[in-house]
């Protein structure tokens, strides 16, 4: 089902910048934190895509377009919300630093996955949509 899409915020040309972070990435460093649960304890980090990860809106639109084959039409809505950012990327350097570790799929990589996802699981998420 196609549904129509805006760009939010920032004049709506889809530039803001976020990283994403693979399922996989975190359960690799989940894995390693459980080997390390005796030696470091009670710290707190900031785990994300980091510089490995990130895209714009546009950028994740015309990955997703290439994907999947289908061309997405979109509008503008250039009214900023106060809670909007126009920039973020993690900062892995403490968790990256503490566990050796840090995030190794690409944006491509994750998008690829998650529309196989989509796919394979189309009837149950049916009922989202």
């Amino acid at each position: 089902m196609k549904k129509k899409l805006k760009y939010i915020g920032y004049g709506g040309h889809g530039n803001q910048i976020r990283d994403v972070l693979h399922v996989d990435d975190l359960t690799d460093l989940i894995k390693i934190q459980i080997k390390n649960f005796k030696k470091i304890n009670n710290q707190l980090f900031t785990i994300g895509g980091s510089t490995k990860s990130y895209t714009s809106l546009k950028q994740l639109t015309a990955i997703c377009e290439r994907i999947t084959q289908n061309k997405i039409k979109f509008t503008k809505n250039s009214k900023t919300s106060i809670y909007d950012i126009p920039y973020f990327i993690s900062d892995n350097s403490k968790v990256s630093k503490t566990y050796n570790w840090k995030p190794k799929r690409t944006i491509l990589k994750i998008t690829k996955d998650i529309y196989k996802w989509m796919i394979t699981n189309q009837k149950q998420l049916k009922k989202y949509i």
